[in-house]
């Protein structure tokens, strides 16, 4: 399952542990490029880093940063609002309100570029369709 207004960037892959665990990715999520999500929790507004792995049976929960180039450990738990950074990952600091800014901007932003795309590049009235 992949929530409202989450993002998932180029390169990224996601998959499912189909004896153990589902993914699920909640609401106003930004998962960073060329990402490996595999059979995890990931619950609303969080940003993953680009070249982040999260792997099996760990959770991410509510306002979370994961920095770029991080490893989610299987069974992981990270508590909400922290960011988090390394590999495997650890705990940094709490996330302040320019954090959150960035969090909840980021899925924002990528909504309004959508609907900028949608608008100029029409797939129905495109070139290549005729």
């Amino acid at each position: 399952r992949i929530g409202e207004r989450t993002n998932i960037q180029d390169g990224t892959i996601i998959h499912i542990d189909s004896k153990k665990f589902p993914t699920d990715i909640g609401n106003d999520v930004t998962v960073g490029h060329g990402c490996i999500i595999h059979a995890t929790t990931i619950r609303s507004r969080i940003l993953i880093g680009m070249g982040s792995i999260v792997l099996d049976g760990s959770e991410i929960r509510c306002n979370v940063i994961v920095g770029a180039g991080s490893l989610v450990p299987p069974g992981a738990l990270l508590e909400a609002g922290y960011v988090y950074m390394g590999s495997p990952c650890k705990k940094i600091r709490p996330i302040n309100e320019d954090d959150y800014k960035m969090i909840t901007g980021t899925a924002k932003d990528y909504i309004d570029h959508s609907k900028i795309y949608k608008e100029k590049y029409d797939i129905r009235n495109s070139w290549f369709r005729n």
